[in-house]
């Protein structure tokens, strides 16, 4: 399990105290996400423990994972959570400094099938020169976490147009380019 995220959102309770009328009834107007219940072990007849969601062990699978947007946030989480698990992980990121901050974190761990490139993954092109690269040096990627974006903090009517066509060119159209190689 990738420590934390699938916990934390599988455990949320439906519980409104100590919020304001309108945040409660934006709370309750959705309906709480499905149950998850793991599956029985057929031999001993007991479910996995309730702290895990199906433990993995990644490293037996020899599965090359690319994290997109892993050098801070929930792409840098996913990419550790990942590698934690034995997975090979290609991180990929814009900002080349915190992407291979991301890659000696998880090196630090012991786990040294990790590979950083710095790619601006709104410009195509880069994006297929870079795939290239990591095919060349890495192998193939098994599995694809397409989660690079971006936010502006003002409001829509307050942007101009290059950061309205900016935040669209991240966040939309460079997971139809990274899907595509």
């Amino acid at each position: 399990m990738i420590p934390g995220i699938c916990s934390s959102l599988l455990s949320r309770g439906r519980d409104t105290d100590g919020m304001s009328e309108n945040e409660a009834s934006m709370h309750t107007a959705f309906p709480s996400p499905p149950t998850v219940s793991p599956p029985r072990d057929k031999r001993e007849g007991q479910r996995y423990p309730e702290s895990s969601l199906y433990p993995l062990d990644l490293s037996t699978l020899s599965l090359t994972i690319e994290v997109t947007g892993a050098g801070h946030g929930i792409g840098k989480e996913l990419a550790i959570g990942y590698a934690s698990l034995g997975a090979t992980v290609v991180c990929w990121d814009i900002n080349e400094e915190t992407n291979k901050q991301t890659m000696n974190e998880i090196k630090m761990m012991g786990k040294n099938a990790v590979y950083a490139y710095q790619c601006n993954v709104t410009d195509r092109e880069e994006v297929f020169k870079v795939a290239g690269n990591v095919r060349e040096e890495v192998g193939d990627v098994t599995i694809l976490v397409n989660n690079a974006g971006a936010v502006c903090i003002k409001k829509l009517l307050d942007q101009s147009a290059d950061e309205i066509v900016r935040i669209i060119d991240i966040n939309l159209i460079s997971h139809y380019w990274a899907s595509d190689i």
